[in-house]
């Protein structure tokens, strides 16, 4: 009698610990159904291996593992309740401090730029060295570098371990949890420390710069350290449209292209096998320390490693048990990397080659091997990262198995050629002449990627949800992972089939149901989203000169949701409006705008000019918009928007002046406010059913800490 699935003790410490992780985070955000779930699917297969499936010869051994197991089910939740409770309870709680801190990433931004800073040293109500890193959002010009060490005086407000409704497994991984803003002005430069990592990361960036333009600079960084930082909104959503953005992201692609390099290198010296694949191995593993020590290069470091020795020794190589190892490893040091996409991605890309890849490759064995295996390899690739992608982006391409099946053997050869004439130009100070080559083909396929609009190939706006379990286990099924015979198979294939659409349909249908509003806010521009079934309607309450459109376009992502039927610019700014208008563009097809104040004639001509499909209008206190779901006028010179979404009685704050209002409009009771400024005293004061400031508060949810605020109206 077959077992029903074949035993590899590293992949059953991997899930077990990947258990205990999952069942620990559902329990710390109180969704104690998925808490239990976890544990139960530890549990009971667990006592299932241990009753049901133990021979008495074999006790010991399976008692043996079995304590193994719950040893690393204990240990993943041991490590995530700390992660996660530790992060949470480093609150400093928006308080006044100098700042000492080293810059150790730098990424450029609409406004200037934003810096992750390390080994802070503060000032102020606390004194000391802070465990965690501070997100600092630099405005204004600024010549600072990876290394120097710095010195401001500014706020220290709090990240939250939940964002956008989700677990912000990013910046609590990374140990982000705090953030602030300054002007470069403000900044002092004190020295520059730099380790052995960033040396080399720097002297790759120069070398690149001093050979590639602009443009093809970001790209060219982004494929050799997985940095893609320096490229432009519209340049890495073409890569994302089309697909092939995964390039950027330091993997097996890229680690399998070195360890070949490598190996190709070191067959031609007369080394000692075992030292040889030492050294590749401590390569490798620098590589990617150079790139961050992502999940994904670490993963792929090891799995190669492994692959290395275990062709060394003539054993055997088990590319699930190296991937388990790899995973292993991976969460003991950081548990909470299971929640990141980077870590997600990486994982089931893998997983999916190693279950799926040779069976379609099977299917179409009337083609060649090689395009059959690549074939095989990309679609499996792409059905396992599909749910992440759905869950993550909010979208996934149609298209983009075809772009990577002509793409991939491009970026091989790219990536070893400006690879070489990275490291050999920067050595001799001759990258312009080496890297020319390079720099004629990213433009070709910055030009290839960006002459089309891949939009049309996104599909998006799917709710796949619990269905996920389902979704993996059909294919797991259908790639003859378990040993089912062929009716058990086609039952059990069938049910799970039935379960997955159900879910899909459950999900999708009430997600989309009712009126949604949405409060999102950056440091530059607040906004209020509100999603209607007869029109969508954006409410800007505050838009500095200059501001980043990157939280709405998140929140784009987020809903699917793209149009706008009216666009309301609140009072109290002097807003270019075909500057305006042109930006916000980018983001959303428009249909009407209007705008406080007194009426622009030369802008509005202008603007009729430039955009004769939008309808510009302006209004002074008085109606705005009347429709059967919402009824909303301006009031108080502009600075607030009161009446009714749905059934909720609303007030939209802009920001306040000094002097003060006549408050006499507002009723004593309020549904739904929304505040920009004075938050706390206005919402302590008028008590809202539902209370949110769009920016920084102690007391009340804001749309900087949590991200884009999702509401159910009705």
């Amino acid at each position: 009698m077959k077992k029903l699935i074949n035993f590899r003790p590293i992949l059953f410490i991997m899930l077990s610990l990947c258990c205990g992780i999952s069942a620990t985070y559902f329990f710390t955000q109180e969704k104690i159904v998925w808490g239990v779930f976890f544990v139960c699917v530890f549990v009971l297969p667990l006592m299932a291996f241990l009753v049901f499936f133990t021979k008495r010869n074999k006790l010991l051994r399976n008692a043996i593992f079995s304590s193994v197991f719950l040893i690393f089910f204990i240990l993943g939740g041991l490590r995530t309740y700390a992660s996660i409770n530790n992060y949470n309870n480093a609150n400093l709680s928006g308080h006044n401090y100098d700042i000492k801190a080293k810059i150790v990433q730098i990424y450029e931004s609409e406004t200037g730029h934003k810096f992750i800073l390390d080994n802070a040293y503060i000032n102020g109500n606390r004194k000391g060295e802070i465990y965690y890193k501070i997100s600092l959002s630099v405005i204004g010009k600024s010549d600072f570098d990876i290394g120097d060490i710095i010195s401001f005086n500014a706020n220290l407000y709090d990240n939250q371990s939940i964002y956008e409704d989700r677990f912000n497994s990013n910046d609590v991984e990374r140990g982000i949890k705090y953030y602030t803003s300054v002007n470069a002005s403000e900044i002092n430069k004190i020295s520059t420390e730099l380790n052995i990592y960033e040396r080399l990361n720097l002297f790759i960036r120069d070398s690149l710069k001093s050979g590639l333009d602009e443009k093809e600079f970001s790209v060219g960084y982004a494929l050799l350290l997985g940095n893609s930082n320096f490229m432009d909104n519209d340049l890495i959503s073409s890569y994302r449209y089309a697909g092939v953005a995964h390039i950027f992201a330091v993997s097996g692609l890229h680690i399998g292209f070195l360890a070949t390099l490598l190996i190709f290198i070191f067959k031609k010296l007369k080394i000692n096998p075992f030292l040889k694949t030492i050294i590749i191995t401590f390569i490798l593993l620098f590589y990617s320390g150079i790139c961050g020590f992502s999940a994904s290069s670490l993963r792929a470091t090891v799995m190669t490693s492994v692959m290395l020795f275990a062709s060394l020794k003539g054993s055997r190589y088990d590319s699930l048990t190296a991937l388990s190892f790899a995973g292993i490893l991976i969460l003991l040091f950081s548990p909470v990397q299971l929640f990141c996409v980077g870590f997600e991605l990486s994982f089931m890309v893998v997983t999916g080659i190693i279950v799926l890849a040779k069976p379609i490759a099977k299917l179409i064995k009337f083609l060649p091997q090689k395009i059959a295996m690549t074939i095989g390899t990309v679609l499996s690739a792409q059905i396992f990262s599909l749910p992440i992608c759905l869950y993550a982006f909010g979208y996934v391409s149609t298209i983009s198995v075809l772009i990577n099946l002509l793409f991939i053997p491009i970026v091989s050869f790219i990536f070893t050629l400006t690879l070489f004439a990275t490291i050999i130009g920067g050595i001799f100070g001759i990258s312009n002449i080496l890297l020319f080559p390079s720099n004629y083909i990213f433009k070709l396929i910055n030009i290839l990627i960006g002459a089309f609009d891949y939009k049309i190939f996104i599909v998006g706006g799917i709710v796949i949800g619990s269905g996920i379990i389902s979704y993996y286990f059909i294919w797991l099924i259908l790639a003859d992972m378990f040993n089912l015979k062929r009716l058990a198979k086609l039952i059990v294939s069938l049910c799970l089939s039935v379960t997955f659409i159900t879910t899909i349909i459950i999900s999708n249908t009430s997600n989309n149901s009712g009126i949604k509003m949405y409060v999102t806010s950056n440091d530059t521009l607040s906004a209020t989203y509100i999603s209607l079934e007869e029109q969508n309607v954006l409410i800007v309450s505050d838009v500095e000169y200059i501001y980043s459109t990157s939280r709405l376009k998140k929140l784009v992502q987020k809903t699917g949701e793209d149009r706008v039927d009216t666009l309301i610019v609140m009072g109290g700014y002097m807003v270019n409006l075909q500057q305006f208008i042109t930006k916000m563009t980018s983001v959303y097809s428009i249909k009407k705008v209007y705008y406080y104040g007194h009426k622009q004639y030369d802008m509005e001509e202008i603007c009729n000019i430039s955009f004769p499909k939008i309808i510009l209008k302006n209004f002074a206190d008085g109606e705005i918009i009347k429709s059967a779901n919402i009824d909303l006028s301006f009031s108080m010179q502009g600075k607030v928007i009161l009446g009714r979404i749905g059934s909720q009685k609303s007030a939209i704050f802009s920001r306040l002046p000094n002097e003060n209002l006549d408050f006499s409009y507002l009723d004593n009771s309020y549904d739904i406010m929304v505040c920009l400024d004075r938050a706390e005293a206005l919402l302590s004061r008028y008590k809202p059913t539902i209370a949110i400031s769009y920016k920084y508060s102690n007391i009340y949810q804001n749309a900087i800490s949590y991200g884009n605020i999702c509401l159910k109206i009705d």
